[in-house]
């Protein structure tokens, strides 16, 4: 089986549903999918949870796979939202922190509104967020929410240090963007 690539690997599993084909498939990635999560969570334990999490999610998934992209990017995009998802959920209400601190400079300053209740806060924000290309929310979620490092930013993208500040740049100016069209810009903080 070692020989096996991920292709015939999937096939093998979805046609024959044998337990030997996914433990071989799990063993080849558990390592790398266990990297990931704990680059996002800094928690051993909870990071190895993950890994059964996301791996129970991708073998639920495996006859949707379309092969369009390989396995490992499939594998690597369902592990990064997984994670996302998760700090999304633990810093609903540690959101609001975050967007009146001065954690979140510049552009994302701007998108606080000015007589909103929290949950009405977060709710816009997190629209907006949501209405973003993946790879704008994935650096806006890693940089503001995560208060990630650039360097840490940059190893988990797989990014050279001046695309990731460029990217940045960009995810929030789309940011604004989204919130202006969505929101108007009357909504937006006064200065």
């Amino acid at each position: 089986m070692e020989n096996y690539s991920d292709k015939e690997l999937i096939r093998l599993i979805v046609i024959e549903n044998k337990g030997k084909y996914r433990d071989h498939l799990y063993n080849r990635y558990k390592d790398k999918v266990y990297r990931r999560c704990y680059s996002y969570l800094r928690n051993e334990s909870l990071a190895r949870e993950f890994v059964q999490d996301i791996f129970v999610k991708v073998f639920n998934k495996l006859d949707g796979f379309t092969q369009s992209s390989s396995f490992s990017t499939w594998l690597y995009t369902i592990t990064i939202n997984y994670c996302i998802d998760y700090s999304r959920r633990k810093s609903k209400h540690s959101i609001i922190e975050y967007m009146t601190s001065d954690s979140l400079p510049d552009v994302i300053d701007d998108l606080i509104p000015e007589d909103e209740e929290n949950d009405s806060l977060f709710e816009r924000f997190q629209n907006t967020l949501l209405d973003l290309p993946e790879n704008y929310r994935v650096i806006i979620e890693l940089k503001y929410l995560q208060n990630k490092k650039i360097k840490e930013i940059q190893k988990t993208l797989n990014l050279s240090e001046s695309n990731t500040k460029m990217r940045i740049k960009r995810a929030k100016e789309a940011l604004l963007l989204k919130f202006n069209q969505k929101y108007g810009s009357e909504s937006l903080k006064k200065k």
